[in-house]
């Protein structure tokens, strides 16, 4: 056969296929990425099809081996990849392109309860079992020691009215449990 492929690598994702692959057609070697699309698409089925093969035609081997032994790796350092330390008297702050609007709200742990009470009551209209969570969350969020924004007040309040059905069908069973004789 004239055209014969044969794999030169496997890749894990198709960013590094790509990247050989660019080198190589600059040096007018044509190059064949199999199952490309299959891992770009399903990555968890990279292993079993046995990741991206790049191929190149049998009389292309050796000068593209050569040219593959030429490129040196870049080396990462940690701090390259790492997170900058923060500075002293900085709060767990993420940084996002909203902080410098008015509605930026620092995630908190109280915040974090507000946002999964309200969402729990609101999903738990269709599911009973959320809003015993949503009225657990709070409950600890009314008696935490964490001051709460106007916002999360509002929010802790509506999640209440969506869960004061519950409260009053809990507070009817209790009524004929107990005294009811």
């Amino acid at each position: 056969m004239a055209n014969e492929l044969v794999i030169l690598e496997t890749f894990n994702t198709p960013i590094e296929a790509s990247v050989v692959r660019g080198m190589l057609e600059s040096e007018g070697i044509r190059v064949f990425l199999a199952d490309e699309a299959t891992v770009g698409i399903a990555w968890h089925l990279g292993t079993a099809v046995g990741g991206i093969k790049l191929q190149v035609a049998k009389e292309d081997v050796e000068r593209a081996i050569a040219l593959l032994d030429t490129e040196e790796p870049i080396d990462i350092a940690e701090e390259d990849w790492q997170a900058d330390e923060l500075e002293e008297g900085d709060e767990d702050i993420p940084e996002t392109s909203d902080k410098g609007s008015d509605d930026y709200e620092p995630v908190t742990p109280a915040s974090e309860r507000v946002r999964r009470a309200w969402r729990s009551a609101f999903i738990g209209l269709g599911f009973f079992p959320l809003q015993i969570y949503s009225l657990w969350h709070i409950a600890i969020v009314v008696t935490g020691k964490e001051q709460l924004t106007p916002a999360q007040r509002r929010t802790i309040w509506f999640a209440l009215l969506l869960n004061s059905p519950v409260i009053l069908i809990y507070l009817f069973l209790m009524y004929i449990f107990f005294f009811s004789s």
